[in-house]
């Protein structure tokens, strides 16, 4: 759940940067856009939860290991990420400027998550809240039709939830171990 949260701003800057701009974009637009996308499909790999809530269907299978250790990789991978935006000139253009700060608030919400909020440690219920969502989420997005693809798609997809609930319980008492 806390990496949901944290996170599912990514997505909404990464969805709603320009992708292509009437006029020519600029180098340091392509750069936060690059730097946006990284962000998203990077977070959504490591974790599952994120990227199920964000409509990305590959990982849907699959829960991340709760544990100080991928809290420290994460708050790293953050860190990583602030001094790309760092090293990326401010565009002339205030569209740029605006993805920016757009951008660093967006880190600095996350860097908060693992430096001074630390929900992890305080709500027990969070890892099983985040279990039934994202199922929640899986089985409102089925695939319906009677198509041979559409049987064959819908099958994957359960096969999908059940693979996540039987990795359930083992997510749920590691992360409350935090």
């Amino acid at each position: 759940m806390r990496r949901i949260v944290c996170v599912t701003a990514i997505a909404a800057v990464f969805f709603t940067l320009p992708a292509g701009r009437a006029d020519a974009a600029s180098a340091s637009g392509n750069r936060l856009q690059a730097l946006a996308r990284a962000m998203t499909f990077g977070w959504a790999k490591r974790h599952p939860l994120f990227a199920t809530s964000v409509g990305l269907t590959e990982r849907d299978g699959d829960l991340d290991s709760p544990s100080a250790a991928a809290n420290a990789a994460d708050l790293a991978q953050i860190r990583s990420w602030e001094r790309a935006l760092g090293a990326i000139p401010a565009g002339s253009a205030l569209v740029d400027r605006d993805d920016a700060r757009l951008l660093r608030a967006q880190l600095v919400s996350m860097e908060r998550v693992y430096t001074e909020y630390r929900p992890y440690e305080k709500d027990y219920s969070a890892p099983a809240q985040a279990i039934v969502s994202t199922l929640f989420t899986q089985f409102v997005h089925l695939p319906t039709g009677d198509t041979e693809a559409e049987n064959a798609e819908r099958s994957t997809a359960w096969r999908k939830s059940v693979e996540r609930m039987q990795k359930a319980p083992a997510y749920i008492r590691t992360g409350q171990g935090l």
